[in-house]
């Protein structure tokens, strides 16, 4: 048998859940400084371990890091869809 005691105990869990998922939620949004003072934020994405192997072989394969070549793919996709290139990289293969 649920109590009034239950019950305001499951709502008060609630908002307290709703709360920490909040501000979770707003984690990633908070701009981060690189070390040289630049604003940066979080692109991520989930694949499957093939492609995550993959690309992590790619990595070591090509001796650059993660950063890297995601910054590399990045500028190539703007570029494919007629958006500027605000991260050049350096050393970048035409």
């Amino acid at each position: 048998m649920t109590t009034k005691l239950d019950n305001t105990l499951a709502h008060q869990a609630a908002e307290e859940l709703r709360d920490i998922a909040n501000r979770l939620d707003g984690a990633n949004d908070a701009p981060r400084k690189r070390e040289d003072g630049v604003d940066t934020k979080l692109i991520a994405g989930h694949f499957p371990k093939a492609t995550w192997r993959q690309f992590h072989n790619l990595c070591t394969a090509s001796e650059r890091t993660a950063q890297q070549l995601l910054e590399e793919a990045l500028t190539d996709l703007f570029i494919k869809y007629g958006y500027p290139e605000i991260a050049p990289v350096k050393g970048r293969r035409s």
